[in-house]
């Protein structure tokens, strides 16, 4: 005859013997990933010193910042001029005219983004779109301050013809521009990550991101203090509220410029070395008249290279 005893003892030797098997599978799942932690720790990983003594990599995120730095001021200075009265030398536009050309800028900037730019890289290189980028913005930056003079406060009492013309000529400079800036903004981070072997694109990226953190908080406070002081100066042009935009403008121009003496080779994926042990870092030879040595493909020039 069969007891309460009989019944239960298996089920709690069963029991026992599948906890104990879990905690074993466990502890020996945990031990053999600690294994495999210490053998790939041993091995000689790429940090973010490695990204920093690339000049490749320092040359991709400082333009990376520069952009970053340049659209942010850009864009806190629009916001400033356009609500600015006539005498500081603003167009006085209310928030609800502000609000529509912003919402007008948004929607360039989507559908640039969406149709545009995967179209147009198919046919042009990275670095020669972010170079058109920057060439186009440097006028319109220019060209901004002067849309004040088809202005004649107060808005009401402005001719229909005056109004139309007004609204005309801003628009379009905020379409060219933001459609301008998206291109150079987008291959910048392209051109960031070209500039890598696939072992350091999360050092470069980071640096980018930081480089590019650090201006966009630069450059509200910069476009505000500099707007303040061409208000306050006393001096004429360029020095008055034409001295922001004009800053504007030489800054994409010399990005471009930059951007010029980028090696070629930056418009595509960097090639890793065979040896993936290596350092992919240049070697930068004391001597003037020697070239610079490489660990990796000859593929990849030197800076200068065009």
């Amino acid at each position: 005859r069969e007891t309460h005893a009989d019944f239960v003892q298996p089920k709690l030797e069963a029991g026992v013997i599948g906890s104990v098997e879990k905690k074993a599978t466990f502890w020996s799942y945990f031990y053999c990933s600690l294994k495999r932690n210490e053998n790939s720790s041993s091995k000689k990983r790429p940090g973010i010193l490695s990204a920093v003594r690339d000049p490749y990599v320092v040359a991709a995120t400082s333009l990376y910042a520069m952009i970053a730095f340049i659209q942010i001021m850009g864009d806190e200075l629009y916001t400033i001029w356009a609500v600015a009265e006539y005498n500081e030398g603003g167009i006085e536009f209310s928030s609800d005219y502000l609000g529509i050309t912003l919402t007008i800028g948004g929607l360039t900037l989507l559908l640039t983004q969406l149709f545009w730019f995967p179209w147009f890289s198919k046919y042009m290189k990275p670095l020669r779109i972010f170079q058109v980028g920057l060439f186009i913005c440097a006028p319109i930056y220019f060209v901004f301050p002067w849309v004040r003079e088809i202005y004649i406060p107060p808005y009401e009492l402005m001719s229909t013809s005056r109004k139309i013309c007004l609204w005309a000529v801003l628009l379009t400079l905020v379409i060219i521009r933001i459609f301008a800036a998206i291109q150079a903004f987008t291959t910048s981070m392209i051109i960031t990550n070209n500039s890598v072997t696939p072992e350091r694109l999360g050092s470069a990226n980071g640096l980018g991101q930081s480089m590019a953190s650090g201006m966009r908080a630069a450059g509200p406070f910069l476009a505000g203090a500099l707007w303040t002081w061409s208000q306050s100066n006393g001096l004429e042009y360029p020095f008055n509220y034409h001295f922001v935009w004009i800053m504007l403008a030489v800054l994409s121009v010399g990005a471009g410029l930059v951007a010029l003496c980028l090696p070629k080779t930056l418009n595509s994926p960097r090639v890793p070395p065979k040896d993936q042990n290596a350092d992919t870092t240049p070697i930068l030879s004391s001597d003037p008249e020697q070239p610079e040595k490489h660990a990796e493909p000859k593929a990849y020039g030197s800076l200068s290279q065009s």
